[in-house]
């Protein structure tokens, strides 16, 4: 065992045999090469959240300046260097919290895939988190910072394109996953965001295939008060050149198709009735799809968001 009370931010780095962890507040890293012997390296306290840098050098923070529900967020990279060296702490950007605002921390952090910018989120109380938070951008420099808009705190909801600085996430306010979540896209550096919904139609899971086309989860909104009577979705496929949107599965009636992830030519997703659960995949380009991976128990659930990373994460080999 290497340390009790780890929460849910364990995260390996790029390239390396070291993962950053927090217990409570707590920033430690764990050195896994041979001749350390597991060693742990307690970094600081009183962290919110962290994320390593993308060349694997050290971590990028967030921390509340004090304890005030309304003090502004600190964002800071902590370098490290050799075990015997402290670690260089520096102030990167501190993002205001308005006197009439709470906010409680931050989410991890991503990069684009050029390292330019930085999207997080901010989350105000647990309580106010469930309905809404604010998707942020931050340049790599710090010297650009904005509000995007409004969305909920899933990570699997904010997905970089794989070369462009192109921002695909679901927005909307609200804790049920099935009404008011939009699919947009932010061409950064514009910060203006491009509607990728049709009206009547919410988006739960997006992922993409290239810097041209993602892919959706989409079902028909409607408020029905029975989570159990709303509509299940399918996927579709969207071209953001042209905007044009085209159903690509049709599962039964009682099922619903979640959580597409594009991998090696390969489109893969969550079939389920809600009873049980079946991973599908398919070449995109002729979409016969085939059982993969029968009989998943299903995932816990939230307001019709599943969580389908405890029961399926496909890894992809580049992740930290």
């Amino acid at each position: 065992m290497v340390k009790e009370g780890v929460n849910n931010n364990f995260q390996w780095a790029p390239g390396q045999n070291k993962m950053g962890f927090l217990v409570n507040q707590d920033l430690f890293v764990l050195n896994t090469e041979p001749s350390k012997h597991f060693l742990v390296t307690q970094l600081t306290k009183n962290i919110a959240n962290f994320s390593w840098l993308p060349n694997g050098s050290g971590f990028l923070t967030s921390a509340k300046e004090n304890k005030q529900l309304n003090s502004d967020i600190i964002l800071s990279k902590i370098l490290l260097r050799s075990d015997r060296q402290k670690p260089v702490f520096m102030h990167f950007y501190t993002v205001p919290v308005g006197e009439n605002e709470i906010v409680a921390g931050t989410s991890q952090f991503k990069w684009s895939n050029d390292q330019q910018w930085i999207s997080f989120i901010l989350n105000p109380s647990a309580s106010l988190s469930a309905d809404s938070n604010t998707l942020c951008l931050v340049s790599a420099d710090g010297r650009n910072f904005q509000h995007v808009d409004e969305m909920l705190d899933y990570q699997e909801w904010l997905q970089w394109a794989p070369t462009k600085s192109f921002l695909g996430y679901i927005g909307g306010f609200g804790r049920e996953a099935n009404i008011n979540k939009q699919g947009k896209l932010v061409r950064v550096p514009s910060i203006h965001n491009e509607l990728l919904t049709p009206k009547g139609y919410v988006d739960r899971d997006l992922s993409w295939k290239n810097d041209r086309i993602i892919y959706v989860s989409r079902s028909k909104e409607f408020k029905q008060a029975d989570l159990n009577k709303r509509p299940l979705p399918s996927l579709y496929e969207i071209d953001i050149s042209t905007f044009r949107n085209k159903q690509i599965t049709n599962p039964a009636k009682h099922e619903g198709d979640f959580a597409p992830q594009f991998f090696h030519g390969q489109l893969l997703w969550v079939r389920t009735d809600t009873q049980t659960a079946n991973i599908f995949v398919s070449r995109t380009d002729n979409m016969k799809e085939i059982a993969w991976i029968k009989n998943l128990t299903v995932a816990s659930a939230y307001y019709s968001k599943w969580d389908w990373e405890e029961v399926f994460n496909l890894y992809n080999g580049k992740e930290a």
